[in-house]
């Protein structure tokens, strides 16, 4: 329940920075409309997420949680190349 609560707070502060925004002159209307649209957006990905992992049984590529293809774990080693020690022997 805490999840959809902290989903629709986000959603009502990007709704909210986009209307401050909009009272605004150019350069501050401009970085408001900015800050407010990454708000709303990351608040809809937060949303939508479970919903496309329930769907398909695979982790969300947002999850931060190694989703990407080809996303390895901080800190892994690449392959050693050959000829060096640890690396592969023919």
């Amino acid at each position: 329940m805490s999840g959809i609560l902290g989903i629709a707070v986000g959603l009502a502060i990007g709704y909210w920075v986009l209307e401050r925004a909009e009272s605004n002159k150019a350069n501050l209307r401009r970085v408001g409309r900015v800050i407010g649209w990454l708000i709303v957006t990351s608040s809809f990905v937060a949303a939508v997420c479970p919903v496309y992992s329930g769907a398909t049984g695979t982790m969300c590529p947002f999850s931060g949680k190694g989703g990407w293809k080809g996303y390895r774990q901080p800190g892994a080693m690449p392959p050693m190349p050959e000829g060096m020690p640890g690396g592969k022997t023919k």
